[in-house]
């Protein structure tokens, strides 16, 4: 009856406030998407014209935000603007390389990258203290057989 009625139109009324909100949100998805696409196309489309000998045109790059990740056009926008450092990517990480493995395979090998970074000082400190170590070790032997 009236109940079911008025709940119809409760709901007519309450779709047509809504539905305006949900278009636009739509509408700015698909702007932003499409903003996303033109970015990418124009990072392929730099990384084809340019080509410096000193390294790669695409970059593993490292934002100051600590995000980490790999540019076709070596401009790193993901970034924002706040990049950290840059490296040039091995050979099978550029766009025109036959064995190109992707921009996933290559994002990826930039995290190892700079987390080998981070682990190497500390790797090679561990070595050097293993050395000191051993010197000294063997120095107390020599010591020890110059007393017997």
């Amino acid at each position: 009856g009236n109940t079911a009625c008025a709940n119809n139109c409760k709901k007519s009324v309450l779709l047509e406030k809504i539905a305006p909100a949900l278009a636009q949100t739509e509408e700015e998805r698909k702007s932003e998407l499409q903003e996303e696409q033109a970015a990418l196309a124009e990072d392929e489309a730099i990384a084809e014209d340019e080509w410096s000998p000193f390294g790669t045109t695409e970059k593993c790059c490292k934002c100051k935000s600590s995000t980490v990740g790999w540019s076709a056009s070596g401009k790193c926008s993901f970034c924002k603007g706040s990049v950290s450092t840059t490296k040039s990517v091995s050979s099978d990480c550029t766009v025109k390389s036959k064995t190109f493995k992707g921009n996933t395979a290559c994002a990826n090998n930039c995290k190892k990258s700079v987390l080998l970074e981070k682990i190497a000082p500390a790797l090679a400190q561990t070595e050097e203290e293993r050395k000191s170590e051993l010197q000294e070790e063997q120095a107390a032997l020599a010591e020890d057989e110059a007393i017997a």
